[in-house]
């Protein structure tokens, strides 16, 4: 008997098979591929699905126009060609990009005619092509660079600002899953000079502004619907206002204000109320104020302070504070001074400040663990950690000392916690706003662990536009992607790189359970990984050469039960295996008078017929729920397989699958197989396909399992159904429905 069923997130759920066994060397970089090679006007915008697909957009010059371009690569894939976004004719800029967890990606961007300036869009409904774009904002107006977000099914909200500076205005719209676009919508009731905007996983929209008479005010939307009133949080403003929210929506704001005086302070507001978390008295300027907010809405809002008294061209202090809220209710605790450094007094160095690469940024995990990194006075990239419920760690320098750090370290982050931060690194450092000789590095810090040394993510003698650190994405099992603009001559291309964090899987695994002495049989596998290249090999169990290659042949000189191995290694190191058995026989010998010869061939003939593959098909694909909210995709976690004296080879098929669909395995009699597949979603219609090789030599089958599937509001219920399957087989493996007593 097989009992098969699976974990969805955290909780049971689907099913598929397989006993491949992975030796987990380490996660990183794999080597960077260039995804682009034209005149890049800007660093790539970066998206990555639950599936680990990866999407890019950028702009590039066709020889008359700068237009938008994207790219997408499969799992396990390589990067398909560009496809042109924008329509040639007028220049666009500022691309945009989101992916839902299915792969249904929207992009967005500017695109100047004229006088007027526009905001596009286009849609690529996951597996499908791009659309052609459409207007979004009003003709005979001019449009900001948009913003976009986007839930878990699709719901996306695009914001931008229109008009004359005196009297530009937030607007918006919204699209319902893969459907078409609303009509755009007036957010904000006056003229606005800021916007940022944010959105939970049900796709849920809030959008931040300022107006021109220096009130922050905000708007949601939820999933589905139309903007609500703006709500007024504060005044004063000054500067950069910042935005998150967390999984129901709640937002959280950070701005930097200025009194009459001219002094500046930093301000936040959620669902308490607006407060004051850092003044200044005297000549202090207030920077780059950063929020971050987890599902639990745990947040951290960190700033820079600049100290600008004194005379040129004495160093002065440059400080780091943040301030963090362990829950949504449960108020904010008292500012932190992080770090105090000197940082240069003269012009330039502030303009260099003030250019933002000296930003603060900040990641907080789902456990409400905080990471703040910036780059100190000295160029180098600072990193403080902040356990919940306790205080921010001394500075570490995760950067090489005797490289200068341009622009500020940005995170990535997985469900579990792990981050991986990457930054602008110049080997002959200049702080000149010019192109120089820079790379692309990145270090990496498990759950409850510390960073370890800094590694280059771009490829040797990188020439980056200091401005173009790039941009990056990681899905909830820490695979990621990070990309930018490499200086090539005079030719500006898009290189990406991939983080490797699941070690690689073998699926489609056909191996013969029975051959005869001398056959030539056939093997085949299809091992798979994110973004690693792959190396297979496959050893014999009978002392000959190991053979390498997806797809094989072998013979087996002698009879016997062997175990058959195939082992795929990544590019880091990262081992995984399968095994099987295979029973060769001795060939049809002519029978003998005595009898002994007739008596071995029929006993040989009787056991070939009676370890036959007997197939179970069974329909698991969502269509399978009875309901009306019923899920478009499930992710499968982990797979228990339980196997009795009788089922001994276990193959399972995943039809119509995403990612790691297919898994093989040799399931040793009577004992327990678990395997975590990276990646496997299952659609609509996709199709379960149970094998079993009966060793018992009773000519019976039977296969069950269970599902659980649940769904990420808490008004879903729990839906759950079952599926059985029995049969016997005849000489030739046909399956019955009824065995004979």
């Amino acid at each position: 008997m097989i009992v098969i069923w699976a974990r969805l997130g955290g909780l049971l759920a689907l099913i598929v098979v397989g006993s491949p066994t992975a030796a987990w060397a380490a996660s990183g970089w794999v080597a960077p591929v260039t995804i682009a090679q034209a005149d890049a006007a800007n660093a790539p915008s970066i998206a990555i699905d639950a599936a680990g697909d990866a999407f890019a957009v950028w702009t590039q010059s066709n020889g008359e126009n700068t237009i938008v371009e994207a790219a997408l690569r499969p799992a396990g894939g390589s990067f398909a060609a560009p496809t042109a976004l924008s329509a040639p004719g007028a220049d666009a800029s500022c691309p945009v990009l989101a992916a839902d967890a299915a792969g249904d990606v929207t992009v967005a961007w500017q695109r100047s005619s004229g006088s007027e300036k526009l905001v596009e869009a286009a849609t690529r409904p996951a597996g499908g092509a791009f659309s052609t774009p459409v207007q979004l904002s009003v003709s005979g107006q001019e449009a900001s660079c948009p913003q976009v977000t986007t839930g878990e099914h699709g719901e996306a909200t695009i914001a931008w600002i229109e008009g004359a500076e005196a009297s530009a205005v937030v607007q918006a719209v919204g699209r319902i899953g893969t459907g078409t676009f609303s009509a755009p919508i007036t957010v904000s009731p006056s003229a606005v000079t800021a916007l940022d905007l944010a959105g939970d996983v049900r796709g849920d929209a809030t959008a931040a502004w300022a107006t021109k008479s220096g009130v922050v005010e905000y708007a949601s939307r939820p999933a589905g619907g139309v903007f609500g009133a703006a709500v007024a949080c504060g005044n004063e403003f000054n500067s950069q206002v910042s935005l998150a929210v967390d999984s129901s929506g709640a937002p959280t704001l950070a701005w930097v204000s200025e009194d009459a005086e001219h002094r500046t302070r930093i301000e936040v507001s959620d669902v308490d109320g607006t407060r004051t978390v850092s003044g200044t008295e005297g000549s202090s300027l207030q920077l780059f104020v950063d929020v971050s907010v987890n599902e639990r809405g745990s947040a951290v809002v960190t700033w820079m302070s600049y100290d600008y008294s004194g005379p040129e061209p004495e160093s002065t202090d440059l400080a780091v504070e943040a301030i963090t809220r362990p829950g949504p209710l449960s108020g904010w605790e008292q500012p932190s001074v992080i770090w105090r450094g000197p940082y240069p007094r003269n012009g330039h160095a502030l303009a260099v400040l003030l250019s933002g690469q000296g930003a603060v940024h900040s990641a907080l995990d789902v456990n409400g663990n905080a990471t703040v990194g910036w780059t100190s006075g000295a160029n180098t990239a600072l990193v403080s950690t902040h356990a919940s419920g306790g205080s921010f760690s001394s500075p570490v320098t995760i950067s090489n000392p005797a490289e200068g750090v341009r622009g500020s370290p940005q995170f990535l982050q997985d469900a579990a916690g792990d981050t991986t931060v990457f930054w602008q690194a110049a080997p002959e450092f200049s702080t000149e706003l010019t192109v120089c000789g820079c790379v692309v590095e990145s270090a990496t810090m498990p759950v409850g662990g510390a960073f370890g040394e800094p590694v280059r993510v771009s490829g040797p003698g990188s020439a980056l536009a200091p401005s173009a650190t790039g941009d990056g994405a990681m899905d909830a099992t820490g695979d990621g992607v990070v990309g930018w603009t490499q200086a090539e001559g005079s030719q500006f291309d898009v290189d990406v790189a991939g983080f490797e964090a699941t070690p690689p899987a073998i699926g489609a695994l056909n191996v013969p359970s029975t051959g005869v002495v001398g056959e030539q049989l056939a093997f085949s596998a299809n091992p798979t990984s994110i973004w690693s290249a792959l190396s297979t090999t496959w050893s014999w169990g009978d002392g000959s050469p190991e053979s390498s290659g997806a797809s094989v042949t072998h013979s087996f000189s002698a009879t016997g039960t062997y175990t058959v191995t195939v082992r795929a290694i990544d590019e880091l190191g990262n081992i995984v295996s399968a095994t099987h058995t295979v029973a060769i026989i001795a060939s049809t010998a002519p029978a003998r008078q005595n009898g002994s010869g007739a008596k071995a061939s029929s006993r040989a003939h009787r056991i070939a017929s009676r370890a036959i593959r007997a197939v179970a098909h069974f329909k698991v694909g969502v269509s399978a729920v009875r309901s009306s909210r019923s899920a478009s995709a499930l992710h499968v976690r982990e797979i228990m397989v339980l196997g009795t004296a009788k089922d001994e080879h276990v193959f399972v098929d995943c039809h119509g699958c995403q990612g790691a669909s297919v898994l093989g395995s040799v399931l040793a009699r009577g004992r327990r197989t678990v395997f975590k597949p990276r990646n496997l979603v299952m659609r609509r219609d996709s199709t379960l396909v149970v094998s079993v090789t009966d060793t018992g030599l009773d000519g019976r089958f039977r296969a069950y399992g269970h599902f659980l599937v649940t769904y990420p509001r808490p008004s879903h219920p729990l839906l759950r159904w079952t599926f059985r399957e029995q049969g016997c087989l005849s000489p030739n493996g046909t399956k019955h429905t009824a065995c004979p007593t």
